[in-house]
């Protein structure tokens, strides 16, 4: 994923906490989306107009059958989710939360779709 600064001002302290997993689909309404982990994280500065690339490792090693699942059936999808947290050119606090779920297409393609709840900036 690209995390970009698209404000006129620097963003301080960037820090991100980002994950893969295979979970149900649709994404229960209760999923106990994890806290923010400062040790896995390291802080950054971006400049306006900055991109960095997000990475996020999955879990586990998954099995063919979560492979086949997620890819051409209907219960499981790969999502990837997490939080950003920085703090802006007024020294304030923020956190965007994000949750996709990877939908695979036809011919090896693939897109991401928002969940219905954790996306989310302030």
């Amino acid at each position: 994923m690209t995390l970009q600064n698209v404000g006129n001002t620097p963003a301080y302290d960037v820090r991100s906490n980002s994950f893969a997993r295979v979970l149900p689909f649709p994404l229960p309404l209760d999923f106990n989306f994890p806290e923010f982990n400062e040790a896995i994280s390291s802080p950054a500065v971006m400049m306006p107009r900055q991109s960095n690339i997000i990475t996020a490792i999955a879990d586990r090693i998954y099995s063919d059958d979560d492979i086949h699942e997620i890819s051409v059936g209907s219960s499981k999808r790969l999502y990837v989710y997490g939080v950003i947290k920085y703090k802006d050119a007024f020294d304030v606090d923020r956190q965007t939360m994000y949750c996709q779920a990877i939908e695979y297409l036809k011919n090896d393609s693939f897109m991401t779709r928002n969940t219905r709840k954790y996306n989310e900036a302030d």
